[in-house]
């Protein structure tokens, strides 16, 4: 049934799409106020509950039956108790939507990634993955180098880096670090080349969010355990030498890197190093959950209710708690391990569970990772093609 309204190019040209908007608003924001990215999002959207109108079991349609049955009772809750006006549900409904968009996405994720099984369409989808890359790391390269206010990373230049034309630094950082777990894949694993990955590794960095650079170290811990690199004594020369190194010439290096440190190390002095390494998310968390405290009703905690006074806790467990309650919460984990999750571990193995390990990592300290539909269409995306390609690569062996 799947082959008849799915089409693979579609499923492509969606994550085109997204990205394409998000550009579009990020290089023209005049374009705004004619919804240029609500309508391009919107018929991927529509396209998404198509698809899971024809695909979805029982089963499946009734957990999405079951959020909106959360949000509605949440919403009325909330207004009964005079905790937001009735144009506040508005505003709650446009998360709500991008919410279940992230969970039809997940639902349907064996149904769509079993659909694609012809090696021509695989090489093609990675070809594209290719030129989507390139063009990103194009404009991060020409934002860096001609320092372009348009492809900063951060508005007002309160800290160094350039994204180019994605949108928001929480994007960036996704982004780059799915790509990165492509490339390490299909570049360095499979092909043992590594230029593109060094490449956009270095173009990853040019970025500046902390993420990044968290997430390079973590990879770089990771090969050195699953390739056994730690039982090499060349390993340790080098290693030694590296730490002398950065000992003999830590002056000169503080001194030149201060323009990416630097705005952190004046937090740590001034908060502490929670409010440095979270960007004031540990103060942002404590104010949050306190004002909830306050304001929350019981059934609020079961089922959930945001208050706009509060626009995100910006880690996405919280912001996925105080949306839909701890069972609401619970539930949607479930269904994303699950559907997307659990398949893709069990194909992938560890590298797999590397990948998501470090995503869900990412998601606990940057946040907006359920919300933000481009990041969720970039996951969704990614696991798929990385789990084609090892899915590929295990059929070779065997032929």
């Amino acid at each position: 049934m799947i082959g008849k309204i799915f089409k693979t190019q579609y499923f492509y040209l969606g994550v085109i799409i997204f990205l394409l908007s998000d550009a579009l608003l990020l290089l023209f924001p005049s374009l705004e106020a004619y919804k240029v990215s609500t309508i391009l999002k919107g018929a991927v959207l529509l396209y998404a509950y198509v698809l899971a109108y024809k695909l979805f079991s029982i089963k499946e349609a009734q957990y999405i039956f079951v959020f909106f049955t959360f949000f509605i009772i949440s919403q009325a809750y909330l207004v009964y108790h005079n905790k937001i006006e009735i144009s506040g549900i508005k505003e709650n409904l446009r998360f709500f939507i991008w919410y279940v968009f992230g969970l039809l996405l997940m639902l349907m994720y064996k149904k769509v990634y079993l659909s694609i099984s012809d090696k021509s369409t695989i090489r093609f989808l990675n070809k594209l993955t290719k030129i989507i890359i390139i063009t990103i790391c194009t404009s991060i390269f020409i934002g860096a180098i001609f320092q372009l206010d348009a492809l900063e990373t951060y508005v007002g230049k309160s800290r160094w880096g350039y994204k180019g034309i994605l949108r928001k630094s929480v994007t960036a950082s996704y982004f780059f670090i799915l790509v990165l777990s492509y490339l390490y894949y299909a570049q360095v694993i499979l092909k043992k080349r590594y230029y593109l990955f060094f490449t956009v590794l270095i173009c990853s960095f040019l970025c500046g969010t902390k993420t990044i650079y968290l997430f390079s170290i973590l990879l770089l811990l990771f090969h050195i355990l699953n390739k056994g690199m730690y039982k090499r004594k060349a390993f340790w020369y080098l290693s030694v030498g590296l730490l002398i190194s950065l000992f003999v010439f830590r002056n000169f290096i503080i001194k030149k890197t201060e323009f990416l440190w630097g705005p952190f190390y004046k937090i740590y002095v001034e908060r502490g190093f929670i409010d440095s390494f979270t960007s004031f998310r540990g103060e942002m968390l404590t104010n949050g959950i306190e004002y909830y405290l306050h304001n929350w009703k019981a059934l609020n905690y079961i089922i959930g209710g945001r208050l706009l006074d509060i626009k995100y806790f910006e880690m996405a467990l919280f912001d996925l708690i105080c949306f839909f309650g701890i069972l609401g919460a619970g539930l949607f984990l479930f269904i994303i391990i699950k559907y997307a999750i659990k398949p893709f571990i069990n194909q992938t193995k560890i590298i797999g569970v590397f990948i998501i390990s470090t995503l869900f990592l990412a998601a606990f300290f940057t946040g907006q990772f359920f919300m933000n539909s481009t990041i969720v269409i970039l996951t969704y995306f990614f696991m798929i093609l990385i789990q084609l390609n090892i899915a590929t690569n295990e059929q070779n062996k065997h032929t």
